[in-house]
């Protein structure tokens, strides 16, 4: 998965699931994508929390573009405190953010990792962490044919992978590699969030905004992503 940044539950729900969590940091960085945003709660409805990036070449990749910190941090944080006022946890999470958001001079595939890498521990979760860069696998191959080349350099024998990738991968090509491709219906988890009407899949953020890391990572385990039928997910 690209490292996105404070994604939503489920991310971290997939996190929990594998053995091997690998950071696709080496691909294009995308405007208006999640790498560099993501929506938290505003007026009863969802609003976009996003980190300016240095403006760059579009090819470069994540892990080549550099966040504004320095000049975003500090609205970043007056943002969430305002949204989050009266939740239950705000200082805390205040306090996960401020600290995450202290690495100034790193790319943005950098601290998204670092960030994720925290939160998830917070929640309990730690798989083995891999960066795509760090492997030998030919960059010039993309799509499934990169996936695959991934698996086996790190000796896979199933890859999962989000709902939404029923349409990138084929599981015959998979078996054919020996190994199973494998679909996750992560299943949104639902919580009270202040005196308003719920909205689903924000940021992991405004999960610990109202539950806090204990109750939130029960929430993520008794909602655990279920793994699709092959009937199922060609539907």
């Amino acid at each position: 998965m690209q490292p996105y940044f404070f994604p939503y539950p489920g991310y971290f729900g997939l996190m929990r699931d594998v053995d091997v969590f690998v950071f696709f940091d080496d691909v294009q960085y995308i405007d208006r994508g999640w790498v560099n945003r993501n929506r938290i709660l505003g007026r009863d409805s969802a609003c976009w929390w996003t980190m300016p990036v240095h403006a760059a070449p579009r090819h470069l990749s994540i892990a080549s573009r550099r966040y504004l910190v320095r000049d975003s941090r500090e609205r970043l944080l007056n943002r969430l405190a305002a949204a989050y006022r009266t939740a239950p946890h705000v200082t805390a999470v205040l306090s996960l953010v401020d600290r995450t958001l202290g690495h100034e001079d790193v790319s943005v595939a950098e601290l998204n990792i670092r960030t994720l890498v925290e939160v998830a521990l917070l929640l309990g979760i730690a798989p083995r962490y891999v960066r795509s860069s760090s492997l030998s696998h030919q960059s010039e191959r993309g799509g499934q044919a990169r996936i695959m080349d991934i698996c086996r350099e790190l000796g896979a024998d199933s890859y999962l992978n989000p709902r939404g990738g029923t349409a990138l991968y084929e599981r015959a090509a998979f078996e054919a590699a020996g190994m199973r491709l494998e679909f996750q219906n992560f299943e949104p988890i639902r919580y009270r969030q202040g005196t308003g009407a719920s909205i689903e899949n924000l940021s992991i953020l405004d999960a610990l905004m109202f539950n806090g890391t204990e109750e939130t990572s029960s929430l993520l385990a008794a909602n655990a992503g279920r793994v699709l039928s092959n009937q199922e997910a060609r539907r």
